[in-house]
């Protein structure tokens, strides 16, 4: 038997397919608080462009175990995340590419929170 590849960590979304496999009572009580707690985070950023910037600086929005496809997102919100750090006055705030990008990266957000509740986890796969 030979190694074919070693053991990499991802970091994995989760979705329908694996919450299909656990009980309504267990969602509620260990993934809705999380879900719920992140979501009034994000309703509370968005009244506030600063916060909201804040929010995008400080979380890891922009993950780098995302598929091919997505590869540009993750530049866009590492091009967008320095952008946000070296504007200290807030000058760029209303530039329209500052805009389109943290409304891509919320609409980004409120999807992830719909489809996997934003749980995402460590994933191992060794292949013998």
């Amino acid at each position: 038997m030979e190694i074919v590849n070693f053991a990499q960590k991802r970091s994995v979304k989760t979705s329908y397919t694996v919450w299909q496999w656990f009980s309504q009572q267990a969602i509620a009580h260990d993934v809705l608080p999380i879900t719920q707690l992140k979501a009034e985070t994000l309703v509370a950023a968005q009244s506030d462009v600063k916060q909201l910037c804040q929010l995008v600086q400080t979380e890891q929005w922009v993950k780098v175990d995302e598929p091919e496809e997505e590869r540009e997102e993750e530049a866009d919100g590492k091009i967008l995340s320095e952008i946000l750090k070296h504007d200290i006055y807030g000058q760029l705030l209303e530039h329209p590419y500052v805009v389109r990008k943290i409304e891509d990266l919320v609409r980004r957000r409120w999807l992830t929170f719909a489809t996997s509740g934003g749980i995402n986890f460590s994933s191992f796969m060794a292949q013998p």
